[in-house]
């Protein structure tokens, strides 16, 4: 089977424009949404499914990074959506049957409830499963992918914009690439502002923010000295993982909720599991208190 394509830095000059910029990193994105496709069209693979997902997550985070220039259609839109939520569907169930679980097992917790969950949790990633297979398969996504190339190379997008951001494409991509970072950095900055007493969805829009600026930097990295990227680069990396980790946790405790539901036989062990996770987050949580401290008070180098 061909290994999983992953992200690779796109080394881009500063003087490329900023048209010139979208399309190279936009068919970056989508090339990596077809190359994972592509495996999984043969046979399921939780590695492909991730990569694709975040093939589709770079994409729309250049959208939006770039979305006073590049607006794609409400149509196109919609469809990106349907997609997006089918591989999350997939990803979400992964997560929990080969991460989440898996932890609560090595931590010797719960371990007759997380055999008795196994086989119901894995008809559930069977049906996600299934449904992405058909999704890739289908019609449907080819178009999808099809006309997302349309309007990168055809650039019907340029009817709509008004001549002073018509004037704006032409501009180099060193020109205020920094400060656009610097928003994407404060604007994480500001969400985090007392966030050891933020709720779940403050939570979720830090965890949000930061992966805009993952996503942004790592599109713009080549433009700045590497031994000053990396560095900052890691601490980002380290603060998405503990959002991401914590993240984790809220979405298993909702599929453990809904195989409460499926199956009412199991909901000692759904919810003995769903206090075990919690227990696990909370430390997490503390660590990622502890990090962000380090992390704001540190200025960005550019």
């Amino acid at each position: 089977m061909p290994e999983q394509l992953t992200y690779h830095a796109v080394a881009l000059s500063k003087k490329t424009t900023l048209e010139e910029t979208f399309n190279i990193l936009a068919f970056n994105c989508i090339a990596q949404v077809e190359s994972n496709a592509a495996i999984l069209m043969k046979a399921y693979d939780v590695e492909a499914v991730h990569q694709m997902r975040i093939g589709f997550r770079r994409l729309n985070s250049l959208l939006e990074f770039y979305r006073y220039l590049f607006k794609l259609p409400d149509a196109l839109q919609a469809e990106l959506r349907w997609m997006n939520q089918i591989l999350s569907g997939s990803r979400d169930i992964d997560t929990l049957k080969n991460d989440t679980l898996p932890l609560i097992r090595k931590k010797m917790v719960s371990l007759n409830a997380v055999s008795k969950l196994n086989p119901i949790i894995d008809s559930a990633a069977e049906k996600k499963h299934a449904q992405l297979t058909s999704a890739i398969n289908s019609k449907r996504y080819s178009t999808l992918i099809q006309n997302l190339k349309i309007f990168v190379i055809e650039r019907h997008w340029r009817d709509s914009l008004p001549l002073k951001a018509q004037n704006r494409l032409t501009e180099h991509l060193n020109q205020g690439a920094s400060i656009r970072l610097t928003k994407l950095h404060n604007k994480l900055i500001n969400k985090g502002k007392n966030i050891d007493s933020v709720g779940k969805k403050q939570l979720h829009r830090i965890r949000i923010a930061a992966k805009r600026l993952r996503y942004a930097f790592e599109f713009l990295q080549s433009l700045y000295p590497q031994k000053k990227v990396q560095p900052y680069l890691k601490k980002l990396s380290k603060l998405q993982d503990l959002l991401g980790f914590l993240n984790d946790s809220a979405v298993a405790n909702r599929l453990l909720k809904e195989i409460k539901v499926i199956d009412i036989s199991c909901q000692d062990e759904a919810r003995l599991i769903a206090r075990s996770i919690q227990s696990e987050a909370k430390i997490k949580y503390k660590k990622m208190e502890a990090f962000w401290s380090h992390f704001a008070s540190s200025k960005p180098f550019w």
